[in-house]
């Protein structure tokens, strides 16, 4: 990531939205107890896709650079329901894969030219 251009603040609110979004889905993927949050993640994901196609296109470049797990590619391949276990469990595991993916490049933003504001008490997770 140190060759590239680092990703922005803002970029890296697009970040944790997919963090998050992959995250529900994976763990979903795995105890199938909520389809409900299953389908909310997808179209979340899909959501992301169709507003921060800039952004999903640079992460796309960087993935495939580093040969990791694209969010783009696996936004697209979970339009697809696996019909079988091994299915579920190879989705949960790109999911996986792109969060750690995520994490990495979260971990390199750029550095914000001002403070930035605590949030309000309604998005604070504690």
């Amino acid at each position: 990531m140190a060759a590239e251009a680092p990703l922005t603040v803002a970029e890296g609110e697009v970040l944790a939205k997919l963090i998050n979004g992959f995250g529900i889905l994976g763990a979903q993927m795995l105890s199938r107890t909520r389809p409900d949050l299953c389908a909310r993640a997808i179209g979340n994901l899909k959501y992301c896709r169709d507003a921060y196609g800039d952004v999903f296109k640079k992460l796309h470049a960087l993935s495939r650079r580093q040969g990791d797990e694209s969010p783009l590619r696996l936004i697209e391949d979970i339009e697809i329901q696996p019909a079988d276990t091994i299915g579920y469990l190879r989705i949960a595991q790109r999911c996986l894969l792109a969060c750690a993916f995520l994490g990495h490049c979260a971990a390199h933003l750029a550095p914000a030219s001002v403070t930035p504001e605590i949030a309000p008490k309604e998005k604070r997770l504690h």
